[in-house]
């Protein structure tokens, strides 16, 4: 199992990230965007399968 949360500057980045995640490459688990309140939005990702950094890569943003 593999846990990230990677911060965005937008709510659509992270949507867009989102969509990226769930619908092209179908990873299952627990996918979540949750705002910040200073504007920011976070996606936690608990996937089922093993992300690579490509992958992570991908999906912009800032792994914290």
């Amino acid at each position: 199992m593999y846990f990230c949360t990677i911060e965005y500057a937008t709510e659509d980045e992270v949507r867009r990230a989102w969509d990226h995640l769930w619908r092209k490459l179908q990873v299952t688990g627990e996918v979540s965007v949750k705002p910040a309140p200073d504007g920011r939005w976070y996606l936690e990702v608990a996937s089922e399968k093993d992300l690579t950094p490509q992958t992570l890569e991908k999906l912009g943003g800032v792994r914290l």
